[in-house]
């Protein structure tokens, strides 16, 4: 009678996890490094540290569930109703954009490390996907908002900015992670451009500072 009980409840674990686990879409996120980087004059003198910090609020409407900050959006039905799965990321988000933004320092040929010249601080206060459900086709808009800010070694703000953008991925045919992963991974490229795109950005790190 226990043998019966303990393989009655392995199953019922068992179908437990099968059915959460077509309650999730997990996606790896991955910045495509610019290939136009160039090293910067002074660069190899030069020592920064990269801080990320997920600010997003889990109670706010689409992260609210127990995956927390992991989900970074949901499917949606032809009708545009929001369904399963929740779309969840592989590793946290911070440390997705903080590798990111080493990544492009050190193709600039800066040296990453925890005790630094310049402190880059990452502030994460937004990074969803949605389905914008059409007549004719549904699209993936993910977007991305983040504050940077540069300290120096001191703790002297040399540089504040807010970047805000969007990635999108037409005729998103499944409205699950797939196309999700790709407009996500959009957003990081479009967010991470931006700041290197951004000449006071880089000057910051003049080693005659």
């Amino acid at each position: 009678m226990h043998n019966h009980w303990a393989v009655m409840c392995a199953i019922a674990v068992i179908s437990l996890a099968g059915c959460e686990s077509l309650h999730v879409d997990h996606i790896s996120l991955k910045h495509t490094q610019q290939q136009t980087a160039a090293a910067v004059a002074g660069a190899d003198s030069v020592v920064v540290s990269v801080k990320a910090n997920d600010s997003r609020n889990v109670l706010a409407p689409g992260i609210s569930r127990k995956l927390g900050q992991a989900v970074v959006g949901y499917g949606r039905n032809g009708l545009g109703e929001q369904t399963y799965p929740d779309i969840i990321v592989t590793e946290p988000v911070a440390l997705t954009l903080k590798r990111s933004i080493e990544d492009e320092l050190k193709a600039r040929g800066f040296h990453v490390d925890g005790i630094a010249d310049f402190i880059v601080e990452v502030d994460i206060k937004n990074f969803f996907n949605d389905y914008k459900v059409g007549l004719i086709f549904s699209e993936s808009v993910a977007d991305l908002n983040m504050d940077i800010k540069v300290l120096s070694s001191k703790g002297a703000l040399l540089y504040s900015r807010n970047i805000a953008v969007q990635g999108r991925k037409a005729w998103a045919s499944t409205m699950r992670g797939d196309d999700a992963g790709i407009a996500l991974n959009r957003a990081l490229d479009n967010g991470i451009n931006a700041l290197f795109g951004d000449n006071a950005f880089l000057s910051v790190f003049s080693p005659d500072r």
